[in-house]
């Protein structure tokens, strides 16, 4: 059968190595995730800063002042 020869195996060994690498990848950005989740729920000035910088999030009777210039509208 000419699916049980070598170059099957050796494609197989390939593809064997790619997942066993996308594995470690994905355990790290696991574990990314979980210590993220982590800081989220027990530290209070991280859950401020990222709902206030990724979410613009504001605490109650705050005001946001822009005073960066804007570029000039080009005609």
């Amino acid at each position: 059968m000419p699916e049980k020869g070598l170059y099957h195996i050796r494609q197989q060994k390939s593809h064997c190595a790619e997942i066993r690498a996308e594995k470690v990848t994905l355990k790290v950005q696991n574990d990314a995730i979980k210590k993220d989740i982590e800081r989220l729920q027990n530290d209070q000035e991280y859950l401020e800063k990222v709902a206030r910088e990724d979410h613009g999030m504001l605490k109650k009777n705050e005001m946001i002042f822009d005073f960066s210039r804007k570029e000039k509208e080009k005609k």
